[in-house]
Parts: C-alpha cells; sequence; structure tokens
C-alpha cells in the first residue's frame, strides 16, 4: 500500500469519529446559489462511498483550515450552502488550486458533495 492510499485509509478509518465544530460566518463573498451549467452530479447520484472519501479527504486537505475556520477561509458549516460547482471550480481553478493539486476530477468532486451533502 502506497503511503498516499495508507493515510486516506487511516483518514476514512478516523474521519468517522470527527465532529464537525461550528465557527463563525465569514466576511467572505457568498458563492453563486445554483450551480454552474455542467456541475458536477447530485449527492444522490454519487456511489455511497464517495461521502466517506470526501469526508477523509477533507479531514487530510482541508479540515487544518476550515474546521474551524481560520483567518479568511469559511467555516465547513458555512460551505455547506455553497454550490456544489462553487466548490468543485474553486479546488479546480480558484484559490484553492495549489491545496487540490494532485486530487483527481473524482476526489475533488467527493470532496464538493461531502460538503454540500446535507
Amino acid at each position: 500500500m502506497t503511503l498516499d492510499k495508507a493515510l486516506l485509509a487511516t483518514a476514512i478509518a478516523s474521519a468517522s469519529a470527527l465532529v464537525a465544530v461550528g465557527a463563525p460566518a465569514q466576511t467572505r463573498e457568498s458563492p453563486p446559489a445554483q450551480a454552474p451549467a455542467g456541475a458536477p452530479a447530485s449527492t444522490a447520484t454519487l456511489p455511497a462511498d464517495a461521502l466517506g472519501r470526501g469526508q477523509a479527504l477533507f479531514a487530510l486537505r482541508c479540515q487544518a483550515c476550515h474546521d474551524p475556520a481560520v483567518e479568511d477561509a469559511p467555516a465547513k458549516a458555512d460551505m455547506a450552502s455553497f454550490a456544489r460547482g462553487f466548490i468543485v471550480d474553486t479546488l479546480k481553478t480558484g484559490d484553492m488550486r495549489p491545496r487540490a493539486q494532485g486530487l483527481s476530477d473524482d476526489e475533488i468532486d467527493a470532496i464538493a458533495a461531502y460538503l454540500t451533502a446535507h
């Protein structure tokens, strides 16, 4: 098992024990309320393990700055109201592109699905 896969397996095992901590709302510009054309499919069409993968990847790549939120990073709880396509675009071409480097499209979509699952 490679180091990345071992880390992901460890994160998946421990992610279920994580408890989301709310943080004050951020003062960032609000993302679009509707997903743009061509946005990823709804969470209802994802494989059952996609949300678990998204949770594990969030724990590895995003949690340190978003749960609880630091500086001007939006809180995980606030991102639940973001359009899924906005999160995908932010990870692929926006401010979080360096943090998402090396993630596949499916992994990015899994993170967005996890964050926006209601």
